[in-house]
């Protein structure tokens, strides 16, 4: 899964596997990041970090971990590793799909929590609905990649904390090697800080 906290993801994130193949999916996948925001908000204090993942999938079931170094100035949680597994179909342009997201934080527990994905997309524009649990809250967005320039842009929402959107291109730099910059913007509820952060990521997938 990969995230910027792109998602988990973003981006968060699931593999939409046809139900059709019949091997097992299984895929590698590591990132450099200038910073770790997680919809909208930073999760590095402004720092790089390398995170990364595995997964594996079978006939729209999938598994897998994703994990990145985390640091928020209390000299607390330094590692963050998520586990998740859900199931996803596709039909033509329509994917629809569940992830249950399982946080976890090395050095402080009180971060751990529980999100439930439901995601729905058509052609080039998604959505996704998550519903908190364990300490978490819902959050709800919405994603469309723009023809011909091929633009991604977002607008999310959380309850009780504040809205975030962004705008990013991937391109190719070499055999698979993928960049992504992104400018991201969060606006908090009451007196949760607002953000403006520009991100740039290097990261490589394997499948096998």
């Amino acid at each position: 899964m990969n995230k910027t906290k792109l998602s988990i993801a973003t981006s968060m994130a699931a593999i939409l596997v046809s139900p059709t193949a019949n091997a097992i999916d299984s895929s590698a996948n590591i990132a450099l990041n200038s910073e770790y925001i997680f919809r909208g908000q930073p999760q590095t204090m402004g720092n790089p970090t390398i995170s990364g993942g595995f997964d594996l999938g079978w006939k729209g079931a999938f598994i897998g971990m994703w994990a990145s170094e985390v640091d928020y100035g209390d000299d607390l949680a330094d590692l963050e590793v998520d586990l998740y597994g859900g199931y996803g179909y596709e039909w033509q342009d329509v994917s629809v799909g569940y992830t249950y997201v399982d946080y976890n934080y090395n050095g402080d527990s009180s971060l751990n929590g529980v999100e439930h994905q439901f995601s729905l997309s058509y052609k080039d524009l998604g959505l996704l609905h998550v519903v908190g649990d364990e300490g978490f809250v819902d959050y709800s967005e919405i994603t469309y990649t723009l023809p011909v320039v091929g633009l991604d842009v977002s607008w999310g929402t959380w309850d009780t904390i504040g809205d975030n959107w962004s705008i990013s291109k991937s391109f190719e730099i070499y055999e698979g090697l993928e960049g992504t910059l992104q400018y991201i913007q969060f606006h908090g509820d009451a007196s949760i800080q607002n953000e403006r952060n520009l991100v740039f990521s290097l990261s490589k997938s394997i499948n096998w």
